[in-house]
């Protein structure tokens, strides 16, 4: 983004956009989910898993 020297800094205009709102919601999107099982994941030798 650029901005001018009027808009830069938040102390000096009265501005209602939320950043922090908008950056958490841009957060949630990149965050990773995991989708796995959850248990054993190996199996020892002479052992069934359930």
């Amino acid at each position: 983004y650029v901005f001018c020297m009027l808009h830069r800094l938040p102390e000096q205009h009265e501005c209602l956009f939320d950043h922090l709102g908008r950056g958490r919601q841009e957060a949630v999107l990149k965050m990773v989910k995991l989708d796995r099982k959850v248990g054993r994941s190996c199996q020892r030798i002479g052992e069934e898993c359930s």
